[in-house]
């Protein structure tokens, strides 16, 4: 465990490469009905020959000014001949030779495509003429070079052209010339009036009268078709799913949802496929399936229900908002109308749909991620594959954990006891990126629990507990004219009070094992590591209001408190020893000078204070603090001008005898022969005056542990009590120390030698915060208590 990171900025998110999988769901969940599922997807290949031919096209063409004159004149007279005409156009066909040519070339013009019959002297209209007259137009023939895309195996799919017309740079074709098609003039028609009409397309009159072929190369493209089922219809149809362009091609989907036969071929393929991905997808039989839809669960079938009116109310606002607008654009007035009351739903709320399938659940977490802005994601699954966590689930999971104020729990399961695959719950592929995530961030959290085989997402925000959780379904689709029953799992929002239960009961499974961990960290910690030592995860579970992870807690802050005091207590020993081993060489040598009696004397109140602080209540550290500022006060002091010697003082035996003693005579207090009240506050002032006593040195220490050997084995007396704990000495191997908690205050007894079984067997602990009573405050405790 790391110590508590710096308070710094987000750290720069990762950059996030959608996976396939994600953009198929996500392309087809935009357009997918609510009530629809998602069956699965799976990639097709598009076959087709890419056939060239030379065609020749006769098509409409404007008649000139001149020949649309000379029909207008046919057709009010009924005939003429050619003076005439050119007499009413203002043509001098008699005298001027150029002009006599331009009327010539026009009723040629006109004779060419048989708008006209009849010589010079009397011309008249045909009856394509009369159309010409009618259409101001002529026909006219051209030729070119045109492509069609041929798929032989659905001869009736003529827009597969049209499908692929902006992703032309992506279809792969192959070199090899193929061998004409020998399609006929019909044939070439009918894919020529759809994919090439520029050469053929009867609604504007471009007829193709002959098409010569050129070449041909196969060519292929490839898609994923996705399959959806109407949850009360049954209804299935596919989409198709374009990676180059990243977006659904309603094209290709239209014609496969027309052709029964090829629909159902894909959706068996697609079926097939989901059965080898995922081993949670199995095909059933017909008996099988009636034993499996059985024992579909409740929330399953509520959760349809549910989807179905969800579609349903969100189809009947659609439908008023359509009304409301076609109203507005009718209604004109410059009145401003008052806006209509409209139900805003609250923003930090979250609203979640009953039912997801496998794929639309993939987008549902991106959503939670992305979007949804919570505190906590819980992730529980039987396993850790590493298909789905490096690609997806990982660098969501990094973002995400960018913000410190933000939490991921992550749990797998141990392996079955009989299980037969030796393939790990967690592929060892995804085991370094799941414990750096662990060592970089605190608030990333990871267990493996006992065996289970249920999937759960529980989403947390403020004081909403959204739980999704996994169960089985029986889905039956009819495949080549026979119905095929497919068992799957799918994901199910679960009632608000199972989602607040689950959510308890995961922390504190998820407390425990945390726990194991952090008391094996605070046990291997050293004694000059432990005072630094800070845990947020530790933090985190301390701070849920719950007092069964509070009692699992509880002794694992006791033993970090405890290994903290130790290192305190060896860290002022080392101190106090280190003057004292400095004094006694000055003593010994030259003295020592008034700055560094200064200075040393500074250092031992620091000391004396620190002491004070943490509660250090050590007689051999007092006695050694106390050993050191005599020796200070009695060190020979240097003199910058020294005058007559004197010998040391320490010889002096009057110095000595008012000097004071460290260690005197204990007297034997009356405290021992007296016996505590049978109440609350009665034992709590005996315990307070004892600790007096043994603070000031008036009783020993084997009479003392004696003494709360009788009141321990009262039972009447232990009852009064709120904590009473041993644990091992601070100071001595075969010592312990005793702490009784009562009336809020903390009695501590170190370095007790007897009766360690007969105390550990009435132990009891306590979640309350109590006053840690020292020689700093018991004078003020026992004047409290009295």
């Amino acid at each position: 465990m790391k110590n508590k990171r710096q308070k710094t900025n987000k750290k720069q998110q990762v950059a996030i490469v959608e996976s396939l999988d994600t953009k198929i769901a996500k392309a087809v969940y935009a357009e997918k009905k609510i009530s629809e599922r998602i069956i699965g997807y799976f990639p097709y290949e598009l076959q087709f020959v890419k056939a060239t031919y030379f065609g020749t096209t006769q098509r409409p063409a404007k008649i000139s000014a001149i020949e649309k004159g000379i029909v207008g004149i046919l057709l009010i007279d009924g005939h003429s001949s050619f003076s005439t005409i050119g007499q009413i156009l203002g043509l001098d066909v008699v005298n001027d030779k150029a002009e006599k040519s331009i009327l010539s070339k026009a009723l040629d013009g006109l004779r060419s495509f048989n708008a006209i019959e009849g010589d010079d002297d009397y011309i008249v209209l045909t009856e394509a003429g009369k159309v010409y007259a009618d259409k101001g137009e002529r026909p006219d023939t051209y030729q070119k070079s045109f492509d069609i895309f041929v798929d032989s195996d659905h001869a009736d799919w003529k827009t597969i052209k049209n499908a692929l017309s902006t992703v032309n740079e992506h279809i792969k074709f192959v070199n090899t010339k193929c061998e004409d098609l020998s399609l006929t003039i019909d044939e070439i028609k009918e894919y020529a009036a759809v994919q090439a009409q520029d050469v053929h397309y009867p609604q504007e009159r471009y007829l193709l009268e002959s098409a010569d072929w050129k070449e041909g190369h196969k060519g292929s493209y490839k898609m994923y078709i996705c399959f959806v089922q109407g949850v009360s219809t049954g209804i299935v149809r596919a989409f198709a799913f374009d990676e180059n362009i990243n977006s659904l091609n309603p094209v290709v989907a239209e014609y496969i949802n027309s052709d029964a036969t090829l629909a159902s071929q894909l959706l068996d393929k697609c079926i097939k496929l989901e059965c080898e991905m995922n081993f949670d997808t199995q095909i059933l039989d017909e008996e099988a399936a009636k034993e499996a839809r059985a024992n579909v669960s409740l929330d399953i079938i509520e959760a349809e229900k549910r989807l179905v009116d969800e579609e349903a109310e969100e189809e009947q606002i659609v439908e008023e908002t359509n009304a409301e607008n076609e109203s507005n654009k009718v209604e004109k007035t410059s009145i401003a109308k008052p806006a209509k009351k409209t139900t805003v739903k609250t923003k930090d709320r979250l609203h979640k749909k009953a039912l997801y399938d496998s794929v639309s659940f993939e987008v549902e977490l991106q959503k939670i991620f992305k979007e949804d802005n919570p505190d906590e994601i819980w992730l529980m699954s039987p396993w850790i594959r590493k298909s789905a966590f490096m690609n997806d689930r990982g660098p969501l999971i990094e973002n995400f954990l960018a913000d410190e104020n933000k939490r991921i729990f992550i749990a797998y399961s141990e392996p079955a006891q009989s299980q037969n695959d030796e393939k790990p719950m967690m592929d060892e592929e995804v085991e370094p990126g799941i414990k750096m995530l662990a060592d970089q961030y605190p608030n990333f959290f990871y267990v493996q629990l006992p065996e289970f085989h249920f999937k759960n997402v529980i989403e947390v925000k403020g004081d909403q507990k959204i739980l999704f959780s996994g169960s089985f379904n029986v889905l039956s689709f009819y495949v080549s004219e026979h119905q095929t029953h497919v068992r799957r799992e799918e994901m199910a929002l679960a009632n608000p009070s199972i989602a607040k239960s689950k959510y308890v009961s995961f922390q504190v499974e998820f407390a425990e094992k945390y726990a194991e961990r952090i008391k094996k960290e605070i046990e291997e910690l050293s004694i000059e590591a432990v005072g630094s030592y800070e845990n947020e995860r530790m933090d985190y579970f301390l701070g849920i209001d719950n007092s069964e992870i509070k009692k699992i807690y509880i002794p694992i802050v006791e033993l970090l408190e405890e290994k903290k005091y130790q290192g305190i207590v060896s860290s002022i020993r080392k101190r106090l020893t280190t003057i004292g081993q400095q004094l006694v060489a000055l003593a010994n040598t030259i003295g020592v000078n008034s700055k560094k009696k200064i200075e040393l004397k500074k250092e031992l109140d620091i000391i004396e204070k620190d002491m004070n602080t943490n509660s250090v209540d050590d007689p051999s550290l007092a006695e050694l603090l106390s050993n050191n500022k005599q020796l200070l006060e009695h060190v020979k002091e240097q003199k910058i001008f020294p005058g007559r010697k004197e010998g040391f003082k320490r010889n002096n035996p009057q110095q000595r005898q008012t000097s004071p003693r460290t260690i005197g005579a204990v007297q034997q207090s009356d405290i021992l022969s007296e016996d505590p009240e049978a109440t609350k506050d009665g034992l709590s002032l005996y315990l307070a005056r004892l600790s007096q006593a043994f603070i000031n040195r008036e009783i020993k220490k084997t009479p003392m542990n004696d003494k709360l050997l009788a009141i321990v084995q009262d039972d009447e007396l232990v009852k009064l009590m709120e904590m009473l704990t041993v644990m091992p000495s601070r100071n001595r191997d075969n010592a312990f120390d005793l702490s009784i908690g009562i009336s809020s205050y903390l009695f501590r007894y170190p370095t007790l030698f007897n009766h360690k079984e007969e105390f550990t067997a009435k132990q009891k602990r306590t979640q309350q915060r109590l006053t840690q009573v020292n020689q700093n405050n018991i004078q003020e405790i026992v004047k409290k208590l009295s």
